[in-house]
C-alpha cells in the first residue's frame, strides 16, 4: 500500500501528496513531516532552520513509487561536519511520522558548501605524497635509529631531528604498507611500484651511503649491518610485527645486562 491510499498508521491518517501543501485537511505525511522538521535547531545558531531559509515546504519531496522521501536543505554555515548533522536529524526526525517502509533522503541544495563534495570525497583518508625519496629516507633513518638503540641509546639526532623509537616505529610501518600494497611512486617515478625488489636495491645503495656518511671505522664497530638485517625483516614480513624493537631485546639484555644486587 503506497501513501496514495488514504490510512490509519502510528495513529495518523496519510493521504497523498507530491508536493507540501497539498491534501493539509487529510493529514499528509508532508504536513506531518514539515512539523516534524521546521523547529529543528541548527547547531551553531538559536534559531530553527524555517527561520534561517534553509528548510521550507518545498524542501519535502515524495515519491509514492518507490516510498521514499528527499529532503533538501540549506547549510546555515560553510562546515561539513554541521551540516552532516542537521541532515542526520532532519531524516531521524522525518522518520518518525513515516511507515517503516519508506526511506528518507536527504541532500544539500544546490550552490551550498557541500555540492562539490561527494560523500567519497569526505570519506576519503588524506593521502600524502609518497616518493622514492621518502623511501630511501625512511630506510636511512630507521638503519640509523636501530644500530643506534642496539648499541645502547634510545635517541639519536639525524638530519636535524632527535629521533626515537616513535618516528622510527612510523618509518617501518609506512615502509611495510608501501611494500605490502605495492604503492606507485608520486613525482618522477613514472609508474613505479614499491616492492621487495625494489626495497633490496634501497637498501644497498642506502647502506653504501651510511657507511660514507659515518666512515668505514665507525660502520664496522657499530651495529649497522645487524640493524640493516632487523630493519629489513620487519619491513619485508608477510605480517607487521607489533613493535620495531621487540625483536631486538634479546641483543640489549645480552650485551647490557643490568646490574643486580645479589645478597
Amino acid at each position: 500500500m503506497g501513501l496514495g491510499d488514504h490510512i490509519e498508521y502510528r495513529g495518523r491518517t496519510w493521504g497523498s501528496s507530491s508536493t507540501l501543501g497539498t491534501h493539509r485537511s487529510c493529514g499528509n505525511p508532508h504536513e506531518y513531516g514539515t512539523k516534524y522538521v521546521r523547529d529543528i535547531r541548527d547547531p551553531e545558531h538559536p534559531y530553527s532552520l524555517e527561520r534561517l531559509s534553509a528548510l521550507s515546504e518545498d524542501s519535502i519531496t515524495l515519491n509514492d513509487k518507490l516510498n521514499r522521501v528527499l529532503i533538501t536543505f540549506t547549510p546555515t554555515i560553510q562546515h561539513c561536519s554541521m551540516s552532516t548533522i542537521i541532515g542526520l536529524r532532519l531524516r531521524a526526525k522525518l522518520k518518525e511520522c513515516l511507515p517503516l517502509h519508506y526511506k528518507v533522503d536527504t541532500k544539500v541544495s544546490p550552490g551550498s558548501h557541500a555540492v562539490e563534495h561527494s560523500e567519497e570525497d569526505l570519506l576519503k583518508i588524506p593521502r600524502g605524497e609518497r616518493t622514492l625519496e621518502g623511501l630511501r629516507l625512511n630506510r636511512r633513518v630507521g638503519v640509523q635509529y636501530l644500530a643506534a638503540w642496539l648499541t645502547g641509546s634510545g635517541y639519536v639526532p639525524l638530519y636535524n631531528l632527535m629521533e626515537d623509537t616513535a618516528p622510527a616505529e612510523i618509518r617501518r610501518v609506512q615502509n611495510w604498507q608501501w611494500i605490502r600494497y605495492e604503492v606507485e611512486l608520486d613525482g618522477d617515478g613514472l609508474g613505479v611500484k614499491v616492492n621487495k625488489e625494489l626495497f633490496g636495491r634501497v637498501v644497498e645503495e642506502e647502506m653504501e651511503r651510511i657507511e660514507k656518511k659515518v666512515g668505514k671505522d665507525k660502520f664496522k664497530k657499530g651495529m649497522y649491518k645487524e640493524a640493516c638485517k632487523k630493519f629489513t625483516k620487519q619491513c619485508t614480513a608477510s605480517e607487521l610485527d607489533d613493535f620495531l624493537t621487540l625483536a631486538v631485546y634479546d641483543h640489549i639484555v645480552a650485551h647490557y645486562p643490568i646490574n643486580v644486587s645479589r645478597p
